[in-house]
């Protein structure tokens, strides 16, 4: 209790800028009243917006109380109008609407009996009054103003409490967030309304596709308490939208460098006395869009290349192995393309279409321990194409329907790889690197060939609608917000990593077969199945599907009761259906002044089923799929048995010493298609159900000036069923044998059987947020 008081407290000293926050995909609301000078309601009033920017429109009228709410808006700056005959119209403009806003427009009309219209600078709410959600935004000036290290959006969300973010190392597009003390993958990246999100990795390498700085108008994070839209994440929401063309023609270009002959030597590189490798860092490209029809259609294309090559300086001489260090380049390459069409079918009916493109090519990336000819590469093409349909149905009634697809296509593989195997089959390619001489894994270096080979291909298609009622005067007013989600996921993959054979040992000293104390002590390879391939498999496709209903109900003017309910299945977890997650909670102005708000809010909130962790029983289960890692006498520290398998084998070095010790492995008929350390399905104990959160939150915010609040939110989550990757017969190392167990009525030797059971402790973090 003394921490939570010390953490409202120091509210008085903490300033931060905010902005409202309420859930709503990819489009904003503005809703209100219109009264006469002594406070009563007036319906009938024509409440009219215009975008600035493109001349779109939209006209509804009062309710009997007064009340009335424009849906579906897109982000920008409107100009928002009120007539009624007999009443001075009122004009206010500048009214900036950010994305996921639902921002409180009141207006008083006074009675005239001329055709007048009184014009006044609209002040966007500092406070949303209506909703439970916590969270924040950034527009694209704030985007572009703000220094960054790689010109990444995701890193912003880290100015959010309760967010820390983490820069990618590898690669441009692998930033990670963690919102709430919740893993990195739990979260869900949205682009224009459609996911961008991987459903191999999920989101420990940031959204699936990158787009420039100058192609974002918005975007938003919804730390906690998101509404029904919102399903399949337990950690945080990130909502980023693209700009559009608008009346006139704008555009931007830039041009940014970087270069190692303006930096001093870097450190290792000095003490290794090894030239300073020529890096450099280039990035340029622009924006341009404007009308194709004056009000109508409107275009906007965004391009990107960055080319961040970075050192990479690996220095072993202090362990005695100077002969291998090295420095060189590692040279990525990021192309981005965004091409958006919006076009006005009617008065009452808009499409639009985006596609996101990026290609990313990766050279020489090394890990810390690799000499030169470990050097990795990567092919990473990426893509997503949106189109939505938004229809005006009634001054109360909107409808957004949005199709989406996302596909990944990524390589990875040393660079030898690329440069000499036959790619066009797996069975090609691992046939390939099974030829390469093998991998040695010293004790503090990674010599030899490496041998990585993985290809992924993800592919998503997505449906989602919703419809949004505006149903005033039923015992207050309703703004309800019901539809679903289907997609239909499939992941393919392949892999031959560790054909080529590894061995360990147990010093750094190079080998040398007239020294015997440098001979390796253990070695492990990937043995072709019954198809003789690496593993390969593509998986079966997968299904999701999510219905919600969400009604943000105003018994009384100044109180919010947020009332929703969302249900989640995938196919995936097979029989789990009872995936019911409610979101409760309330919004209070208790001046009913629009400055101040008191909100709290209770709900459920589940996760998606990683592909990364179901295909595992695909991959390696107890009998042969397609490829299985065997390790020599059970991964057991021999040296002196493997100076014994030179002798018999009469060779003089470890590639010979490798297809001998295959050939050994491959004679033993009965288990080269059984795998003695496999993953395997549970049965009865949880199979596959999806992990969910428990969360609470309570929050106050107030405004203390024009364009400056102050909000603390205290919230605690309890992460549920999580995912544990278990052993159900552990390896005996005191005894260096493998357990006994039983398969199909047979006894069998397993080393280590694994199995992903939803046996995860509950882990649960409190968090106290403060925004000014």
């Amino acid at each position: 209790m003394r921490r939570i008081f010390t953490l409202f407290v120091l509210v008085v000293v903490a300033l931060v800028f905010t902005t409202p926050v309420e859930a709503q995909f990819a489009r904003a609301n503005v809703q209100g009243e219109a009264t006469d000078p002594d406070g009563l309601p007036l319906p009938g009033v024509a409440v009219t917006l215009r975008n600035d920017a493109t001349g779109a429109t939209r006209t509804v009228v009062t309710s009997v109380s007064g009340g009335y709410m424009v849906q579906g808006l897109v982000p920008g700056t409107y100009t928002i109008t009120f007539a009624l005959q007999g009443f001075q119209t009122v004009e206010q403009l500048g009214l900036e609407l950010r994305v996921g806003q639902s921002p409180s427009v009141k207006v008083t009309m006074v009675l005239s009996t001329l055709e007048e219209t009184v014009t006044v600078t609209a002040l966007t709410p500092m406070i949303e009054v209506t909703s439970k959600e916590v969270g924040g935004s950034l527009t694209a000036r704030e985007i572009e103003d703000l220094p960054s290290i790689n010109r990444s959006f995701i890193l912003f969300a880290a100015l959010l409490p309760g967010v820390v973010a983490r820069q990618g190392t590898g690669t441009l597009s692998a930033d990670v967030i963690y919102v709430n003390g919740q893993d990195d993958n739990n979260n869900q990246f949205n682009i224009d309304g459609a996911a961008n999100d991987d459903d191999q990795n999920g989101g420990n390498a940031g959204g699936q596709v990158r787009a420039a700085f100058e192609a974002m108008a918005e975007f938003q994070i919804l730390t906690s308490q998101f509404d029904a839209e919102f399903g399949r994440t337990m950690g945080g929401v990130i909502n980023a939208v693209t700009k559009s063309g608008t009346n006139e023609f704008h555009g931007v270009a830039f041009y940014y460098a970087q270069r190692s002959d303006w930096n001093t030597t870097p450190f290792f590189t000095e003490r290794a006395n090894i030239s300073q490798p020529k890096v450099q860092f280039n990035g340029e490209g622009f924006t341009v869009g404007g009308p194709i029809i004056q009000d109508r259609t409107h275009f906007f294309v965004s391009f990107e290349h960055l080319a961040p090559n970075r050192p990479v300086v690996n220095d072993f001489s202090a362990i005695g192995r100077a002969d291998a260090s090295f420095a060189t380049a590692s040279e990525n390459n990021v192309w981005n393309w965004v091409l958006k069409l919006d076009h006005q079918i009617s008065d009452n009916n808009k499409f639009a279409a985006r596609m996101l493109w990026e290609y990313q090519p990766q050279a020489n990336a090394a890990c810390g321990r690799c000499t030169q000819q470990n050097l990795t590469d990567e092919e990473d093409y990426d893509w997503t194409f949106v189109t939505s349909l938004d229809s005006v149905l009634s001054d109360t009634k909107f409808n957004n329907f949005r199709w989406s697809f996302t596909r990944e296509d990524l390589d990875f593989a040393m660079k030898k790889v690329f440069e000499t195997c036959d790619r066009s089959t797996p069975q090609s390619e691992f046939d390939c690197v099974s030829a390469f001489a093998p991998r040695l894994d010293y004790r503090n270096i990674r010599d030899g060939e490496r041998g990585n080979q993985s290809r992924r291909r993800n592919n998503s298609i997505q449906f989602d609608d919703t419809l949004s009622l505006y149903m005033p005067d039923k015992k207050g007013d309703h703004d309800i917000r019901t539809g679903f989600h289907f997609s239909m996921k499939e992941v393919d993959r392949s892999a031959a990593g560790n054909a080529n054979g590894r061995f360990r040992f147990r010093g750094n000293t190079l080998f040398d077969f007239n020294d015997t104390s440098t001979y390796p002590e253990r070695f492990s390879i990937l043995l072709g199945g019954s198809r003789g391939a690496g593993p390969t498999q593509d998986l079966p496709q997968t299904y999701v599907l999510g219905l919600f209903f969400q009604d943000d109900w105003q018994p009384i003017p100044n109180l919010t009761l947020n009332l929703g309910v969302r249900w989640d299945w995938e196919s995936i977890t097979e029989g789990d259906y009872n995936n019911i997650g409610p979101r409760l909670g309330f919004a209070w102005d208790p001046r009913g002044d629009g400055k101040t708000t008191v909100r709290a809010g209770a709900g459920r909130f589940y996760s998606r089923y990683l592909h990364g962790e179901w295909e595992d029983p695909f991959h390696f289960g107890p009998t042969d799929i397609s490829g299985i890692t065997r390790n020599w006498k059970d991964g057991n520290r021999d040296q002196a048995d493997m100076i014994l398998q030179m002798q018999l084998s009469g060779c003089t070095d470890l590639t010979c010493l490798r297809n001998f010790l295959r050939d050994s492995m491959l004679a033993d008929i009965a288990n080269v298609g059984f795998n003695t350390g496999p993953t395997v399905e549970g049965s009865g104990i949880g199979l596959r159900d999806q992990s969910y959160a428990d969360t609470l939150s309570v929050g106050v915010e107030h405004e203390l000036m024009s364009n400056l609040s102050i909000a603390v939110d205290v919230v605690r989550t309890d992460a549920k069923n999580q995912i544990v990757f278990a052993s159900l017969n552990d390896f005996s190392n005191t005894f260096g044998r493998p357990q006994i167990s039983i398969f199909n009525g047979e006894q069998r030797d397993f080393r280590t059987i694994f199995i992903n059971i939803n046996a995860g402790v509950d882990a649960s973090t409190t968090h106290t947020s403060l925004l000014m």
